[in-house]
């Protein structure tokens, strides 16, 4: 009997087994990998740091639709990684939406949404919703409980009208009238806070999501480089592709500065450029050019983070400047009237004599009178340089247009130009 009893026992507990393993797990947290990880920090293995993310994007309501905003730099850590990266994302005709947190989430989220929203649009023949944007959004991104760092804001028109919402990486949402972002949000909050009222006109509402932005970019050390803004009104998207240009790009001259004693010591022309006698050699003509500086191609980021993105070929903030002005970082100044100009004259001639040896100084006596004739005749038409000191004792450059002319034309004092190596310095 005591057998049997046993052999039972083991028949029943055999089948409890196999029922369990039937059962799914119940639900909830599990912490059992807790005692692994600190097994692991006691065997000397360090934590993953946390990588921080850093961009802007804002977006409000206006009388007519919904304005977005972001900045353009794209970082990989401490690193600028993309100056000029596109975080504003195509949903639909009527629907975008601005990216922060790691670009490749942002870019794998909003095109599978965008995706979806087109194949609904082909099935039913009506314009997207941005609810349904916003419903489809949500949904994935609450699945993942934040392991997709994609922090979104969501704006459009549709047949209800405009609609601003933000979505969080964890699926939360928002529905304001007017919405900040990033690593920046704060300043671009803090611009929101004190300017923001309720029936803004288009050009107010941009200039408000663009003095949101550049206080982002000035105030964050994630955010930088240019503003992107775009316009959604009903049955009209407006992209304004580096709308401002709070940081411009410049450019440092390939031969540096010698300031030499006794001379401003400003670099003001080299023989890289071609010169022409005039007026008895009292003056030289040099043509200068129009051209594009920083105009190369640049992988587009998602978003603020911007640790990947697509090639969208996109010019790395591609500014439109004279050759001489900005090789040589000339500035312009206030245009002079005639009695300005003759007294700049007589001051200069008063500097410039001493340093000049006595045959200079014989047909500097003779012809200068001649160049400051042609001068003043051009007057009306001349823009007036200095060099990047700024010094008062310095020379002057002059540009005019000649007639029919695309590029403008410089005019140096020849007397008041001192060669130095391979550069050509004020005297």
């Amino acid at each position: 009997m005591g057998y049997m009893c046993w052999s039972s026992e083991i028949a029943y507990s055999g089948g409890m087994a196999r029922f369990a393993a039937d059962v799914p797990t119940r639900g909830g947290f599990s912490f059992d990998l807790c005692q692994r990880n600190e097994m692991l920090l006691k065997k000397g293995n360090q934590l993953p740091t946390f990588r921080k993310t850093g961009t802007t994007i804002v977006g409000l309501v206006f009388e007519d639709g919904v304005i977005l905003g972001a900045d353009t730099r794209a970082t990989e850590g401490p690193i600028v990684a993309d100056k000029n990266c596109e975080k504003i994302h195509y949903m639909a005709p009527n629907i975008y939406c601005c990216g922060a947190g790691t670009a490749a989430d942002t870019e794998a989220v909003t095109d599978m949404v965008s995706s979806q929203l087109q194949l609904h649009r082909y099935a039913t023949g009506r314009e997207s919703r941005v609810v349904t944007a916003l419903t489809l959004l949500k949904s994935h991104l609450f699945s993942y409980q934040g392991h997709v760092s994609a922090a979104l804001v969501l704006g459009g028109v549709d047949i209800t009208g405009p609609h601003l919402h933000t979505v969080y990486p964890h699926g939360s949402t928002d529905t304001l009238p007017f919405a900040t972002m990033g690593s920046g949000s704060l300043a671009a909050m803090a611009i929101f806070e004190s300017k923001f009222r309720e029936g803004l006109t288009r050009d107010e509402g941009i200039k408000l999501v663009s003095e949101a932005i550049c206080s982002g970019i000035f105030n964050d050390l994630g955010s930088g480089s240019n503003v992107d803004v775009c316009v959604i009104t009903r049955g009209q998207t407006e992209y304004l592709r580096n709308h401002q240009l709070p940081n411009p790009r410049t450019y440092v001259s390939s031969r540096g500065y010698n300031f030499l004693k006794g001379h401003t010591g400003d670099e003001l022309l080299s023989d890289s450029f071609v010169y022409k006698e005039i007026e008895n050699g009292m003056l030289w003509e040099v043509d200068g050019k129009w051209v594009i500086r920083g105009s190369v191609d640049v992988d587009i980021g998602a978003n603020p983070s911007a640790e990947g993105g697509e090639d969208e070929g996109v010019d790395d903030t591609a500014v439109k400047v004279v050759d001489i002005v900005d090789t040589f970082r000339l500035q312009e100044q206030p245009a002079y009237d005639k009695k300005q100009f003759l007294t700049f004259v007589k001051r200069y001639i008063k500097l410039l004599r001493p340093k000049l040896d006595e045959e200079k100084q014989e047909l500097f006596k003779k012809h200068f009178e001649g160049a400051t004739k042609f001068l003043l005749s051009k007057l009306k038409d001349l823009q007036f340089f200095v060099g990047e000191s700024m010094h008062d004792d310095g020379s002057m450059v002059f540009a005019y247009y000649k007639d029919g002319a695309v590029d403008p034309t410089f005019i140096y004092f020849a007397y008041g130009l001192k060669e130095v190596k391979d550069a050509v310095e004020d005297h």
